[in-house]
């Protein structure tokens, strides 16, 4: 049928049982009415464990790369799907607090989590007059030289490769004069989608259909798609547009963009309660008791992006939540899904190049990998999405999964927080990231968040007669938690002490056990499981070879990391098990 034959695309599929390629015709979007149409099946689901935390160093553009998406093209098959359609993905909460509500960040974020939290993401609208201020020197350091990019090749953000160094910017001005130069080039040469736009939501909904479009379409396929773009830096030979994403700018050392004050006010001094640095010492923040700065977690990372600047599918440290503010310029799109279909998500993503997941189990985790909300959506995966404008607050609770883009120049400003609601699904972070390979590393002790908040919890108690709701909420979540710790110190004891059988355990030689005499005030590399990654704090296992006394070992990989046989090793106990039960009821109220 000629009238409808612009709306069919050539899907190539890969059969690795014949080794030869194919195409097949794919109806688009709106053309549900032809019953002939083959549906694509829905992919297997293959399970695999987490991440590394660290990306691998990148290969860009060049012979070597191209051999290798090629390789995984053939190893695998590319599953058929209909282009993402951004007016089919429901829409995220939106929340606008009374002033009232909005004094106090954290309180106000608990309120609305019975709500909120079910789509995994919302957005937050200040009450009118209390944007807070821009900060002129956001991103600009003391040598100057501020802001450090990544080229990000959308054509290829579905196979996940690691993204390049791109150019270093001395300020917001030098990049936003590289943004909007971009941005207007590609306006210009592409009049068929930008022309003659109604308003901004308008505006909007067609970037998000133009970006879709690059990202779906086949990096074979990309050339001549931009040819009037062609010899500029943001498109190379292959038809293949790039942009530079100023990513993960540490506001300690290149300024935050929150000033003092609220707009409307000069006479203002004090700092925004939503200031990022003063969301990090938030009494209700359980991360205040992280030992150390962790830019980007206890303290705020800048986003600086342009038309098409990536943040990729992931999800946070230790299943934390998150706030982010958008202080000026384009709007960006958020994407998200609730932490009930975080493993349905992984399941889908590990399916789409299986040869990449094979090679690097924790390639999801490298967040350098797009999936297309179409897709998931055909994979009964629960997905959002909100535009964030200038102004506004989004908010990612625990364990969400997010992804987005920016339509323009922007600059936005992020922070972890962990209420204590966080402290359940923060131990369930723990037990996955002792998993095996493709799995995220710990950055920081869970079990010396909790003992410590504890033992802050019990000394108010002890030299106060302050009783709030809040504080009998606190009480009761740490309580659980530490019992849980104490349970799991002492069924590892009765295993390594011989009395009941389990992981490896060779029967007659027990392990010892003893009291450490210095617990470190700062968890360092020595004090991280050698096997794992995680950060155990209650316990650690040593033995007597050097290695073994350099390097920490957790009670799951006790006989894992060098060769010294089961008598040899010992367990360093920081905090008994009697010590943890003993803390977990002084907090009863």
């Amino acid at each position: 049928n000629a009238a409808k034959s612009s709306h069919y695309r050539t899907v190539v599929v890969y059969t690795p049982t014949t080794r030869r390629m194919t195409r097949r015709t794919a109806a688009a979007d709106g053309d549900d009415d032809d019953e002939s149409t083959t549906k694509p099946r829905k992919p297997a689901v293959v399970r695999s464990s987490k991440r590394a935390r660290r990306a691998p160093k990148a290969v860009y553009d060049n012979d070597f790369e191209a051999h290798e998406i090629q390789n995984a093209i053939k190893a695998s098959r590319v599953l058929a799907h209909a282009r993402t359609d951004g007016s089919k993905i429901p829409l995220a909460p939106i929340f606008y607090p009374t002033e009232e509500e909005f004094e106090d960040p954290i309180a106000y974020v608990r309120s609305i989590q019975s709500k909120a939290e079910q789509y995994g993401i919302c957005k937050i609208v200040p009450p009118e007059g209390y944007t807070p201020n821009f900060n002129g020197r956001c991103c600009f350091g003391e040598r100057g030289g501020a802001i450090e990019t990544k080229h990000q090749n959308m054509n290829r953000l579905q196979q996940g490769e690691g993204f390049a160094s791109g150019k270093t910017y001395a300020d917001l001005e030098k990049y936003k004069e590289m943004a909007d130069e971009f941005e207007k080039n590609y306006k210009e040469s592409h009049p068929e989608t930008f022309k003659d736009t109604k308003d901004e939501d308008d505006l909007i909904r067609r970037t998000e259909d133009e970006y879709w479009r690059i990202v779906e379409t086949n990096p074979d396929e990309a050339k001549g798609e931009c040819r009037t773009l062609i010899q500029t830096k943001h498109v190379n030979t292959k038809g293949e547009v790039l942009v530079e994403y100023g990513s993960d700018v540490d506001a300690r050392r290149c300024e935050s963009g929150f000033a003092a004050g609220i707009s409307g006010d000069p006479e203002d001094t004090e700092k925004h309660s939503w200031d990022m640095f003063e969301l990090s010492k938030h009494p209700d923040n359980l991360l205040r008791f992280v030992d150390d700065d962790i830019p980007g977690l206890t303290t705020p990372w800048v986003y600086c992006g342009m038309l098409f600047a990536t943040f990729c599918w992931h999800v946070e440290d230790h299943y934390l939540a998150s706030v982010n503010y958008a202080h000026k310029g384009s709007a960006k799109t958020w994407y998200g899904i609730p932490g009930t279909d975080a493993e349905k998500f992984e399941d889908i993503a590990r399916t789409t190049v299986p040869s990449l997941f094979k090679e690097n189990p924790d390639k999801l985790y490298h967040i350098t990998m797009v999936v297309p909300p179409g897709q998931l959506i055909e994979n009964d995966v629960k997905v959002v999405k909100l535009v964030q404008k200038p102004g506004d607050f989004v908010v990612t609770f625990p364990r969400a999964y997010h992804s987005g883009f920016s339509h323009g120049f922007n600059v936005g400003e992020a922070v972890n927080f962990a209420p204590v609601d966080w402290i359940d699904m923060g131990r369930v972070a723990c037990r996955n990231y002792v998993k095996g390979n493709g799995k995220r590393n710990a950055v920081f002790a869970h079990d010396r968040v909790v003992v410590t908040a504890a033992k802050a919890l019990k000394n108010i108690f002890e030299t106060t007669t302050a009783r709030g709701k809040w504080m009998a909420h606190m009480s009761r979540v740490l309580r659980t938690d530490l019992e849980t710790l104490a349970d799991e110190l002492e069924n590892w004891q009765s295993i390594l002490n011989g009395k009941q059988r389990g992981d490896g355990f060779i029967k007659g030689d027990p392990l010892r056990f003893y009291k450490s005499e210095h617990i470190p005030e700062v968890d360092g590399p020595g004090d991280c499981c050698v096997v794992c990654k995680a950060m155990p704090f209650a316990a650690v296992v040593r033995c007597e070879c050097e290695f073994g006394r350099s390097f920490a070992r957790c009670l799951q990989h006790w006989n894992r990391g060098c060769d010294c046989k089961q008598r040899h090793r010992k367990v360093e106990m920081r905090i008994e098990a009697e010590e943890v039960r003993a803390l977990a009821k002084s907090l009863e109220l």
